[in-house]
C-alpha cells in the first residue's frame, strides 16, 4: 500500500519498523459463500436506501433526494469497510545467528611442557606466533600454548570463529565452566566493550591447568545441553585429547552428530612417548630417638630413559615451629642408582643417625633430566619425629614372674626409657624398682597421665578399682597412651571376670568369653612340651619382630627360638586387630582359627598389644639381644602411638595423610586442659606451615556441639609437599605453648600424568563420529572455514496494524451523518 493512502488516511508512519514489508490486508473479510452474503447485504441496503428516499414527501425536490440517497449509501459503504477491518500487515526479514562452541582444556596435564623436534617446534612456534628457539629452548605449557594462539595476530582465531556466529568460551576439565574472557561477546563488535578491547588487540585472561581430571564425554554433552534449542553450528575443541573421566567420549560425538554438531579438535602436546624420572614412594619410621640410626627407602621409577644412571640424594630440614625459624636444608648423602630395562625400576636406601630431636623432614630427591616430562615429581618427602626424652613405662607385676624379672633389668638399663616398676607382691617396706620410684600405685588421672606406656604383666586385680579403670580406658582411647598386657595362670582369670576390673576387657584386641572349669583346669597344668610360634604375614613385618633387616635371616632367628609352653585361652581376635605370631599346638585351634599369642590393635588414639605367653624370657637362650631387641621394640612401638597422637594435651586427625592439590582437608581435633579435662574454648587458632619461603595458612577450628573438647574445620590443600597442622594451646603454666601437630603431604593428582601423551587418535575418532574434523595445532586457522555456515533467514510477521480506526476516516463519517442531518433539516424531512 502507497505511503500516499496510508498519509490521506492519517495513519501515522512512524509505526513501520525501518526495512519492513508492508501488504493491505482485511482482517475481517469473509470468504467463501459469506462473500456473496456480504454483497448481497450491501445490495439490499441500498435498494432498502433507494425505496425510503422516493417514498419522502412530494415537496422535496428529486435532486436533494438523490443527494441524500448518496450520503446514506456512502454512510453504510464507510460501515461495511470498518466491519470488514482494513489493516497494514507489516514483515520483517531477520538473520539467526548460531553459537560457535570453544571448549578449552583445564586440566592438569594441560601445565606439562612438551619437549617438540625441531620441525615440530617450528610448526607450533608459527602457529602460536612464538620464536622455533622460544618453543624448543624456554619450552611454554600447552596451556601457554592455548594462550599465545588466542592472542596472535590480535586475536585473529577468535574473530574469524566469530564470522561463523557468536562464540561461547568453556572450559572444561573434569566439570564445564563458562570462560569469561575478553572479545567473546555475542553481540557485533561496535556494540562491546569487551570485542573493542580484543579489536585492541588486549590479551584474554590466561589459561590456568587446576583440573585433577578431564572428562571430555561430559564436557560435549552438558555444552549442547546448554544450548538446547539454540543453533549450533560446531563444537572447537582445544585439548590434549586425555580422558581420565566416566563417560564415553565416542557416544557424546554420536550424539553431537545426532543433533547436527560437528565436532572440530585441535590437538596440543607431543604424541611420543615422554622422559619422566619419578620417586615413587619413600619409607621411614614415624618416630626415631635421638643417637639411634634408622633406615628411610625409595623407589624411584624411569620411562624413555632405558639405561641410565641417575644421583638420588637425601635432604634434611627441621619443620618451623611458633617459636623458631625453619632451619636451612643440608643433603646428608648422595647415592648413584642405575636403572635397566624400560621402564626401569630401582631402590635406594639411606642410613642416617640423627643426633638432635625435633620434628624433621627427609626428601629423597633426583636431578631432574634433560627434556624431562613432568619435574614436580622429582622428590618426595616424609616426616620423621627425632625424640630425645625418655618414654615414660609404668611396669605392673602381680608378681616377680620369670619375664618381669629380665624386662625390668632391660628396662632401667635402657637410655631412652624411664620406667617405674610396681610389683604388687612386694613387702610394703621395701623400695619399688626403677628410673624413678614411686611410692604408691598412681591412683589419679592426672598422675596416669603423665606416663606413655602402661605394661601390665599377670596383674593382681586387688589394687585396682572401677574408677582405675575409667581412668585407663582415657589414657589409651583419648590420650593415645599405649598399653601391654600380659597374661599370666595366677591373676589373669580374675582380673578379666572381677566386677571392678573385667572393663578392661574392651581395650584388649582379643574376645574372651566365660572360662570354664576345663579352662581354669587347663591353666593351672604343668605343660611338658614346647609349641614353636607360628609368625603370621602381619607380623613378619611387623616392627615389634623384626629382629634382622633381612627378611630370610629374620625368618631363621624365630625359626630357633624355643617354643611355647603354657598360653591363655580366648575366643578369637576381635575385627580390625592384626595377629603377629599364634599357637601352633593344632588342638587348640578354634573356628578354624589359630589360638592368637601376640596380637596388636588400636583403641581410640592409643595403640594395644596382647601377649598370651609368659615365656619370652625363654628367648634369652639364643643370647640376651633378641629378649631386649623385642621388648624394647615392643614399647617404642606403644610410644610412636603417643607421640604420633599429640602428646597428652589433644591430637589432630585427618580421614587420610596424602591429599592431592586443591583438595579441601578435613581436620577433627581433640583437645585437652592442663588437667586433661576438655577444652570448654568455642574456637582454637589452626596454623599450617608449608615449604620454606610460603606463608601459612591461618584458619579456626569450631567446637562441635554436645562433644565438649572436640573441634572440626577445614582449609584448601594449596600448597605441594609436607604441610604441618598446628594448634597451638596458650594456657600451660609453664607459660610455654603447647603444641599439637599432625602431617599430611599434598601432591599434585597422578591420574592426569598416566599417560600425558597427545591422544590423536581418540580426537580424530570424536571428530569423524560427529562428521567434523581434526586439526593440528599448526592448522588452527583453517579451522573457521571447516565451520559450516548455520546463519538463517526467516520471516517474522508482526501483528498487522488497524487502518479502520484512524481519525480521518472516523471524522469522514462523522461528516457524512453531519451532512445527511442538516440536508433533512433544512428541507424539513423526519
Amino acid at each position: 500500500m502507497s505511503e500516499f493512502w496510508l498519509r490521506v488516511l492519517g495513519f501515522d508512519l512512524g509505526r513501520i519498523p525501518k526495512g519492513a514489508q508492508t501488504e493491505f490486508v482485511w482482517t475481517h473479510a469473509p470468504t467463501s459463500w459469506g462473500v456473496f452474503v456480504l454483497l448481497g447485504l450491501v445490495a439490499a441496503l441500498a435498494y432498502l436506501v433507494y425505496s425510503l428516499y422516493r417514498r419522502e414527501m412530494r415537496t422535496c425536490r428529486p435532486a436533494v433526494k438523490a443527494f441524500l440517497a448518496v450520503v446514506r449509501v456512502a454512510v453504510l459503504l464507510v460501515l461495511v469497510v470498518v466491519f470488514m477491518g482494513p489493516a497494514l500487515a507489516i514483515s520483517l526479514r531477520r538473520t539467526v545467528e548460531p553459537y560457535v562452541v570453544l571448549l578449552l582444556d583445564e586440566s592438569l596435564s594441560m601445565s606439562i611442557q612438551d619437549h617438540y623436534d625441531a620441525e615440530t617446534a617450528a610448526k607450533v612456534a608459527s602457529a602460536v606466533g612464538l620464536s622455533t628457539e622460544t618453543v624448543q629452548e624456554n619450552p611454554p605449557t600447552r596451556a601457554g600454548l592455548v594462550d599465545a594462539l588466542l592472542r596472535k595476530d590480535e586475536g585473529k582465531f577468535l574473530k574469524d570463529l566469530r564470522k561463523r556466529g557468536r562464540v561461547r568460551v568453556m572450559t572444561f576439565s573434569d566439570s564445564l565452566k563458562v570462560r569469561e574472557a575478553l572479545g567473546l561477546a555475542s553481540e557485533p563488535a561496535s556494540e562491546t566493550p569487551e570485542a573493542a578491547a580484543l579489536a585492541r588487540g588486549e590479551p584474554v585472561p590466561p589459561l590456568v591447568p587446576s583440573g585433577t581430571s578431564t572428562d571430555l564425554a561430559r564436557a560435549v554433552r552438558e555444552s549442547l545441553a546448554s544450548l538446547a534449542g539454540n543453533p549450533v553450528a560446531g563444537i572447537v575443541m582445544i585439548g590434549d585429547g586425555q580422558h581420565t573421566g566416566g563417560g564415553d567420549p565416542l557416544a557424546a560425538a554420536d550424539l553431537a552428530a545426532q543433533q547436527r554438531v560437528p565436532l572440530f579438535p585441535i590437538g596440543i602436546g607431543d604424541p611420543r612417548n615422554p622422559q619422566n624420572l619419578r620417586v615413587v614412594d619413600v619409607w621411614a619410621p614415624e618416630t626415631a630417638f635421638a643417637g639411634d640410626p634408622f633406615q628411610l627407602q625409595a623407589r624411584l621409577s624411569a620411562e624413555g630413559l632405558g639405561a641410565a644412571a641417575v644421583t638420588a640424594e637425601l635432604v634434611e630440614r627441621k619443620t618451623a615451629g611458633t617459636e623458631e625459624a625453619p632451619a636451612q636444608e643440608s643433603v646428608l648423602e648422595r647415592k648413584q642408582v642405575t636403572f635397566q630395562g624400560e621402564p626401569g625400576q630401582a631402590t635406594v636406601a639411606f642410613r642416617h643417625t640423627p643426633k638432635v630431636p625435633g620434628q624433621f623432614i627427609y626428601t629423597v630427591r633426583v636431578a631432574p633430566q634433560p627434556n624431562e616430562l613432568l619435574k614436580s615429581d622429582n622428590e618426595r618427602s616424609i616426616t620423621v619425629r627425632v625424640v630425645s626424652e625418655q618414654a615414660r613405662v609404668l611396669l605392673i607385676a602381680g608378681s616377680p614372674t620369670w619375664d618381669f624379672q629380665p624386662l625390668r633389668t632391660l628396662l632401667i638399663r635402657d637410655k631412652t626409657i624411664n620406667v617405674s616398676c610396681w610389683l604388687q607382691s612386694i613387702d610394703p617396706d621395701m623400695r619399688q624398682d626403677g628410673d624413678t620410684v614411686i611410692e604408691k600405685l598412681p591412683d589419679k588421672a592426672e598422675e596416669l597421665f603423665k606416663y606413655d606406656v602402661v605394661i601390665f604383666l599377670d596383674p593382681d586385680p586387688m589394687e585396682f578399682s572401677e574408677a582405675w579403670m575409667e581412668a585407663l580406658k582415657k589414657f589409651v582411647g583419648d590420650h593415645a597412651g599405649g598399653l601391654l598386657w600380659q597374661a599370666g595362670p595366677k591373676y589373669t582369670v580374675r582380673f578379666l571376670t572381677g566386677h571392678r576390673t573385667r572393663e578392661v576387657r574392651t581395650l584388649l584386641p582379643v574376645r574372651l568369653g566365660d572360662f570354664t572349669e576345663a579352662d581354669l583346669r587347663l591353666l593351672s597344668e604343668t605343660h611338658t612340651r614346647p609349641w614353636p610360634p607360628r609368625i603370621t604375614a602381619a607380623g613378619s613385618d611387623h616392627p615389634i619382630l623384626t629382629l634382622d633387616k633381612d627378611p630370610q635371616v629374620n625368618a631363621r632367628i624365630w625359626e630357633a627360638m624355643p617354643g611355647v609352653y603354657w598360653s591363655f585361652p580366648t575366643s578369637g581376635v576381635k575385627p580390625g586387630t592384626a595377629t603377629l605370631m599364634e599357637h601352633s599346638d593344632p588342638r587348640l585351634r578354634s573356628k578354624e582359627e589359630w589360638r592368637p599369642l601376640l596380637v596388636a590393635s588400636q583403641y581410640g588414639a592409643g595403640r594395644c598389644l596382647y601377649l598370651g605367653f609368659n615365656s619370652t624370657w625363654r628367648w634369652r637362650k639364643l643370647g640376651e639381644r633378641h629378649f631386649d631387641q623385642f621388648w624394647v621394640q615392643a614399647v617404642r612401638y606403644l610410644v610412636e602411638g603417643r607421640l604420633m597422637g599429640g602428646k597428652r594435651r589433644g591430637r589432630i586427625e585427618t580421614d587420610r595423610d596424602l591429599f592431592a592439590a586443591g583438595a579441601r582437608v578435613p581436620v577433627a581435633a581433640t583437645l585437652y586442659t592442663p588437667a586433661f579435662e576438655p577444652l570448654a574454648l568455642p574456637t582454637v587458632p589452626l596454623t599450617v606451615r608449608g615449604q620454606p619461603g610460603t606463608q601459612p595458612i591461618n584458619g579456626e577450628l569450631r567446637a562441635v556441639p554436645n562433644r565438649p573438647g572436640h573441634y572440626e574445620g577445614a582449609f584448601i590443600a594449596s600448597q605441594l609437599g609436607i604441610l604441618e597442622l598446628e594448634v597451638a594451646l596458650r594456657d600451660d603454666p609453664s607459660g610455654k605453648p603447647v603444641l599439637v601437630t599432625k602431617q599430611i603431604t599434598v601432591e599434585t593428582p597422578r591420574v592426569e600424568f598416566a599417560d600425558p601423551r597427545l591422544n590423536r587418535a581418540l580426537l580424530a575418532d570424536m571428530a569423524e563420529r560427529s562428521k567434523g574434523c581434526y586439526f593440528a595445532i599448526e592448522e588452527a586457522g583453517q579451522v573457521a572455514a571447516a565451520i559450516p555456515d548455520r546463519h538463517e533467514t526467516i520471516i517474522v510477521r508482526e501483528k498487522p496494524q488497524n487502518l479502520w480506526d484512524t481519525t480521518r476516516l472516523l471524522g469522514l463519517l462523522a461528516v457524512l451523518l453531519t451532512i445527511e442531518w442538516a440536508v433533512r433539516k433544512y428541507n424539513r424531512l423526519m
